[in-house]
């Protein structure tokens, strides 16, 4: 299925977590994710978290914490 994070299709399959698809786009913004730095959202700026579900044509965008 495909979704995308910061506007950047990512391939990815089916039943893969938040975690997985941030995985796959970049190790680098998944560390600040997990080490509470960075938070993910949805296209209506709801918090996703890293064991959420995702379906496809997601959209998932990376923000700086507040």
């Amino acid at each position: 299925m495909k979704v995308k994070v910061n506007d950047r299709e990512i391939e990815i399959f089916n039943g893969a977590l938040v975690r997985d698809a941030l995985l796959k786009y970049s190790k680098e913004e998944y560390k600040f994710i997990r080490d509470n730095e960075k938070i993910v959202v949805d296209k209506h700026n709801n918090k996703r978290f890293l064991s959420g579900e995702l379906s496809a044509g997601e959209t998932l965008y990376i923000k700086n914490k507040c």
